[in-house]
């Protein structure tokens, strides 16, 4: 999650398997307060691991720099 702040606050996802892949399997849930200009990312183990031409990995501090990069852009939102 990125705070309005520019704060980057990871969730924690305690291990939990994705929700629906197994059936009757119990799941643990969990909240999250969101403000005012939080915003929740969230995408797949594949991203940080995307690679380019050159095979250099994505990594999560780009993606970290990525996310920080759009907090520019909330005011072209509507």
């Amino acid at each position: 999650m990125l705070r309005a702040s520019g704060t980057l606050e990871p969730i924690d996802a305690a291990g939990d398997p994705p929700l629906g892949l197994f059936d009757r399997r119990p799941y643990t849930g969990g909240s999250v307060h969101l403000a005012p200009g939080d915003t929740l990312f969230l995408y797949t183990d594949g991203v940080p691991e995307a690679t380019n031409a050159a095979l250099d990995d994505f990594t999560n501090e780009r993606l970290v720099e990525v996310l920080r990069g759009s907090l520019s852009c909330r005011n072209n939102v509507s």
